[in-house]
């Protein structure tokens, strides 16, 4: 299956489960709803090679972290330290959007489309909303 008769399914899946007929039972809704993560999720292994997945906000602390002790460095508990500071000030001085924005954990972005990114806890979940949001974009034809 290319690419294509993927994105097709994808869009397919989608649509059917964003508008679904007047009358449907909650099973069939379920099924809608299972149908549609299943043809995201093969949607997000195709364009894998086309996406960038990189840790942010705390994720990467931690992986500098880990990096860094196992160099030797010693500043590197200093650094960590710093980081979560910096959030303790982002709280007391409620930017919300800031404090949550470090929690982000992976982000994932498509190389040529545009600048809308998914994010998640996991470099798979990450995929799977930037998918989404490449459907969204289509769907608005854009």
């Amino acid at each position: 299956m290319n690419l294509d008769h993927r994105a097709r399914a994808a869009v397919d899946a989608c649509t059917a489960y964003l508008t679904p007929p007047a009358t449907i039972t909650p099973a069939e809704f379920v099924e809608l709803h299972t149908a549609a993560q299943r043809a995201l999720d093969r949607l997000s292994e195709a364009i894998e090679d086309q996406v960038d997945v990189y840790p942010v906000g705390l994720f990467r602390d931690v992986r500098q972290l880990r990096h860094a002790l196992a160099v030797g460095d010693p500043r590197a508990w200093r650094r960590l330290r710093s980081a979560l500071g910096r959030q303790v000030d982002r709280i007391r001085g409620r930017r919300w959007r800031e404090a949550r924005q470090y929690l982000n954990g992976y982000l994932a972005e498509h190389r040529t489309s545009g600048t809308r990114c998914g994010h998640g806890w996991t470099p798979g979940r990450a995929r799977r909303d930037l998918a989404a949001h490449l459907y969204q974009l289509g769907r608005a034809g854009r």
